[in-house]
């Protein structure tokens, strides 16, 4: 069964480490209204994970950013997809 997709959320991944908040964000809202975005982070390091969710504000603004496979984030292509109900799911149970 497949995993049933959060219209207006993206996964992104293979970030640089050098990525921020505001890259993900400036880069993106060229798509649309971006209601927020963050970068994983590991707790004991505070190094990234090199992924992060960018949260749209509606799923036509998503669509046409999975839509476009050329994103580059100081200087480094990254890896978009629309976030899916498995990753919220996981998420729970991990706490």
């Amino acid at each position: 069964m497949a995993a049933r997709q959060i219209a207006n959320r993206l996964f992104v991944a293979r970030l640089p480490w050098t990525a921020s908040r505001d890259d993900l964000t400036t880069h993106f809202s060229q798509y649309g209204k971006i209601l927020t975005s963050k970068i994983i982070f590991d707790m004991k390091s505070g190094r990234s994970k090199k992924y992060g969710f960018v949260f749209f504000a509606d799923e036509e603004s998503c669509e046409k950013a999975v839509a476009d496979d050329k994103h580059v984030i100081d200087g480094q292509k990254v890896a978009v997809e629309v976030m899916t109900a498995n990753y919220e799911s996981r998420r729970r149970q991990d706490r």
